[in-house]
């Protein structure tokens, strides 16, 4: 029994925590309106283009446009918001696996990016007041596998992004380095 229960905590709670299928709040006050991503989404982009640490001079909401490169700035710099996690909702990205619908992918969304939200990883105080949080889910179209150039691949990740509750610019970095 000990050696299951040392088995769990070592392998797959680190790997559910990974793809973000562990317990904790689905969301909090600060988390806004789950966005869709795909050609039938709210935004309409097939990838968003934020990498680690990212800040940006761009505001996740229906029909933004597509993040540029003029829009990656410094931490510093002036910047609306950063990219506070991504979770991969299904590993098997270049098989066909059935959507599991928006309520699901939410729950999976809203939870990894929450648990970041309330981590040490955030800078601040009082967070739940002074920011806003976004989850960006992949819609069922951009779910579906595509082959281009011999290359299968689908869109599986879900993003997340932090900025001030009140919509001011943030002047440095939300995100501990």
């Amino acid at each position: 029994m000990g050696a299951l229960v040392l088995l769990y905590f070592t392998v797959f709670k680190p790997m559910f925590t990974t793809i973000g299928l562990t317990d904790g709040p689905a969301s909090t006050p600060a988390m806004q309106p789950v966005l869709t991503m795909g050609p039938d989404g709210d935004l309409k982009h097939d990838s968003l283009m934020a990498f680690r640490n990212s800040c940006l001079t761009w505001l996740p909401a229906k029909d933004a446009r597509k993040i540029e490169s003029k829009d990656r700035v410094g931490c510093y710099a002036e910047h609306d918001v950063e990219l506070l996690d991504t979770v991969l909702a299904n590993t098997e990205i270049e098989k066909d696996v059935p959507y599991p619908g928006v309520e699901e992918l939410t729950k999976i969304g809203g939870t990894g990016c929450t648990r970041t939200f309330l981590s040490s990883k955030v800078n601040g105080q009082d967070k739940e007041k002074t920011l806003r949080y976004w989850v960006i889910i992949p819609t069922a179209e951009a779910w579906k596998v595509k082959t281009e150039n011999g290359y299968r691949s689908s869109d599986r990740l879900i993003y997340c992004f932090v900025g001030k509750a009140d919509g001011t610019k943030l002047v440095e970095p939300l995100m501990k380095q």
